[in-house]
């Protein structure tokens, strides 16, 4: 009975579905594009989406799937199945989780990198290609452990960063924050300026390393981008949180 029962402190992380990002998510188009070109009057006229069992190859997103976080402990019989299973990574609990942590805390911070995901590869996409894409980019929480936990909160919108240089970047488009980390180095200290509440508040922070060890560093916090788009776009996607994807959508 205990094995079945007693939770152990570990997470199981193996490999999750994957999409087609050019293709359909149920009978839903994943990427779904409309508009006129502001410039010309013209409509956007996009490729239509392909179909299962063309001949015109695939883009697809991968995803990793997890059990074992809160709310959904693993026991002990499930931890040897995931043992004998090669696909399956097995991690202490403490290094995934804070012990405090909530699942409803979980879902809103995946829900929440999923959404930066896709608005930030739109813009990005859009900008590749030409287009002006102005943005107001909100603050939707900082990441554990990171300089700006317990600085930020969830509905800052952020006007600017000030380097240490005393240069104020204006932060009128979402592609702003990434361009201008990749040369502050790590634990840089720096000025946000944000809006809450109607009232304007300068906040102080350090940057973090970044995770892929590159001369950049990370303001440790998850951001969306209300962006005016000149296109319409829409990404359908349901179940499916966290950071990952964005350069397949983009």
């Amino acid at each position: 009975v205990a094995a079945f029962v007693v939770p152990v402190p570990y997470v199981v992380e193996g490999p999750g579905p994957t999409v087609d990002v050019t293709g359909r998510y149920g009978k839903t188009p994943v990427i779904a594009i409309s508009g006129t070109d502001p410039s010309t009057g013209a409509p956007v006229v996009v490729n239509e989406v392909r179909e299962a069992g063309s001949d015109t190859g695939e883009l697809r997103m991968v995803t990793v799937s997890e059990s074992g976080g809160p709310g959904n402990r693993l026991n002990t019989v499930q931890l040897v199945g995931a043992w004998l299973d090669s696909r399956d990574r097995i991690v202490p609990y403490k290094e995934a989780y804070p012990d405090n942590v909530t699942q409803e805390e979980v879902d809103k911070a995946q829900s929440a990198q999923m959404t930066g995901s896709q608005s930030t590869a739109e813009v990005a996409a859009l900008e590749e290609l030409g287009w002006t894409v102005p943005a107001t980019v909100t603050i939707e929480g900082a990441v554990a452990g990171s300089g700006a936990q317990g600085v930020v909160e969830q509905g800052d919108v952020l006007r600017t960063i000030t380097t240490p240089d005393t240069t104020v970047h204006r932060v009128d488009s979402a592609s702003v924050p990434f361009a201008l980390m990749r040369s502050v180095k790590a634990g840089t200290t720096l000025v946000l300026g944000v809006t809450r509440d109607g009232t304007d508040k300068d906040l102080t922070i350090v940057s973090t390393p970044a995770s892929d060890g590159s001369q950049g560093s990370k303001l440790g916090i998850y951001l969306s981008a209300d962006a005016r788009l000149p296109l319409d776009i829409t990404i359908s996607l349901e179940n499916i949180g966290g950071p990952s994807a964005g350069m397949m959508f983009a």
